[in-house]
């Protein structure tokens, strides 16, 4: 019986984000839509791709990157925001490591390039791609999330 062919994966040291430019206009667009950053950080210059998340979950998008330099210590912990299209948090670790940890929504718009490009191939963005993305950004919104402490039990309502 012959084996069955899998995808290898060769990809294997830091890959600059302008070699993937669908995450890179995520990133931008997520980090001014949290407002965690100074909007001349050249994202696409200074950040670095990792690795992708090998939990297997198709839901869990989660990238691990890195900054060229170190986050300046108030930059450095997490933010959390539950918007309409799924839950987002940003980490920002010592010595310039950054965690994307995108949750409950299966169609991020940088999976399907992330996956093209660990197993080498840098081809250009398609326009299914392109219009993922967009329609991400399309009416984005954060969902409001408000707790109240009823007998000792904390009920969470987010709105939205």
């Amino acid at each position: 019986m012959p084996k069955k062919r899998t995808k290898k994966r060769v990809f294997n040291h830091l890959l600059p984000l302008k070699r993937t430019p669908i995450l890179c206009e995520f990133m931008k667009n997520i980090f001014q839509f949290s407002g965690r950053l100074n909007p001349k950080f050249d994202m696409c210059k200074n950040l670095y791709f990792i690795r992708m998340c090998g939990c297997g979950q198709e839901d869990c998008a989660t990238l691990y990157l890195k900054n060229r330099r170190k986050w300046k210590k108030e930059l450095e912990g997490m933010e959390i925001f539950n918007t309409n299209k799924g839950v987002v948090l940003l980490h920002f670790e010592q010595r310039g490591h950054f965690k994307l940890e995108a949750l409950d929504y299966v169609a991020y718009p940088y999976k399907t390039e992330i996956e093209r490009v660990l197993i080498g191939d840098f081809s250009k963005p398609t326009q299914e791609e392109k219009e993922a993305l967009a329609d991400y950004f399309r009416e984005l919104h954060k969902k409001e999330v408000s707790a109240t402490s009823v007998g000792g039990i904390e009920l969470i309502e987010i709105q939205g």
